[in-house]
């Protein structure tokens, strides 16, 4: 049998989108609309000033924290994250909170969805056609 994935849904904002306007200090530039347990979640921002220290806070739906995020200096305006979602993290409405510094500070809404990786079993053979 293989396995076969399906992908992740995200939301985003291009960098020459969020270039667009002046007025901004702080934008997400990524952030997932879903996860899945087991599978890779990510956020990133775009920051004024470009070098900017921005810190990440995952809160799920059962109040715990996302661990291992960390500070990131941003580099060329952008910060990101990068992290593997655990197997049981809880269903539900989680929130992403990015903070800057004297940039600022924004929170985004998604949601991990319940249940499985969204992996399905194919037999070995239809899986070479």
């Amino acid at each position: 049998m293989a396995i076969v994935t399906a992908s992740v849904a995200f939301a985003g904002v291009s960098a020459k989108d969020a270039s667009a306007s002046s007025e901004w200090t702080l934008r997400f530039s990524f952030v997932p609309e879903q996860v899945y347990p087991g599978l890779p979640a990510a956020v990133s921002v775009l920051v004024k000033p470009d070098t900017a220290r921005c810190s990440l806070t995952v809160r799920y739906a059962n109040g715990s924290l996302q661990q291992g995020l960390g500070l990131r200096k941003a580099s060329h305006g952008r910060a990101a994250w990068q992290w593997t979602m655990a197997l049981d993290a809880p269903a539900g409405p989680a929130r992403a909170r990015v903070s800057c510094g004297s940039s600022g500070s924004l929170s985004a809404p998604f949601v991990v969805v319940a249940g499985s990786t969204r992996a399905i079993s194919v037999p070995a053979d239809e899986a070479r056609a």
